[in-house]
Formats: C-alpha cells, sequence, structure tokens
C-alpha cells in the first residue's frame, strides 16, 4: 500500500491512517509504521514493481482496500488507478473486475463512508475461524 500511497506524491492524513491500521491487523509495530510513511516520499528504495500474491483472494482484498485508500483524499489520482491496474493485471484478475469494483465503490454511499478495511474483515473470520476450531 505504501506504493500506492505515495503515487501521487502527497500523503493525505487519512491514507496515513488507512496505512497505520493496515499496519496494526499485520503485527507490524508502531514504530516501524510511522518511520515508513514519514520516510515514504523521501524513500528511493521502496520497490515500485506491484506485489504479486499467492491467493487471488488476497489480491482481491489488496486491490478494494487500495480502491478505498486511493480515494481517501476524494480524488483518484491517474497514477494511482494505474498502480491498481499493474497490481490486477500482475494477478491475472482483469480491468473489467477492477473498473466494476472501483464503480461499485463510487455508486455505493456506503462503502464510500465505511473506514472498515477488507483485510479487517478478513483477518475478523480468519479469527473466529480459529477460535471455532480451538474450541472443538
Amino acid at each position: 500500500m505504501v506504493i500506492l500511497i505515495k503515487r501521487d506524491l502527497t500523503i493525505s492524513p487519512k491514507e496515513k491512517d488507512f496505512f497505520l491500521r493496515i499496519g496494526q491487523i499485520l503485527q507490524f509495530s508502531a514504530d516501524f509504521c510511522q518511520e515508513t510513511i514519514h520516510n515514504l516520499l523521501k524513500n528511493p528504495y521502496i520497490d515500485e514493481k506491484p506485489p504479486v500474491f499467492s491467493n487471488i483472494n488476497m489480491a482481491k482484498i489488496f486491490l478494494k482496500d487500495g480502491i478505498k485508500i486511493a480515494f481517501a483524499d476524494k480524488n483518484l489520482h491517474q497514477k494511482k488507478y494505474n498502480w491498481l491496474q499493474k497490481v490486477a493485471r500482475a494477478n491475472h484478475i482483469s480491468d473489467e473486475w477492477l473498473f466494476g469494483q472501483l464503480h461499485d465503490f463510487l455508486n455505493d454511499p456506503q462503502k464510500k463512508k465505511s473506514k472498515t478495511l477488507e483485510i479487517e474483515k478478513y483477518y475478523q473470520k480468519y479469527q473466529e475461524i480459529s477460535k471455532s476450531k480451538q474450541e472443538k
């Protein structure tokens, strides 16, 4: 997500908040996340290649959250959309699927207002399943 956030060379407060939440969900240290976001625009060592996921569902979760983060400043910068498109293509996800997700996001007021990320939903479901298995 850091690559997406830096595509327009600005970091909005909402983008920063989303990034810090994702870091917390994925159990990265708060200090690491703060330092990463602080140095993001001046760090020349960040690999710009789109991530390739081992699971297409994780790629779709990433893209859905990417759309939400890309619109955090209420404006989808062309460079951000182009990068999301590269991520989709690198993960064998059609342009039509990505455009459909973008269309759904733009036309669903609840999705625009919601602060919940897809990765949060995934981890909540994962934790519930794990807890259920432990209780058996």
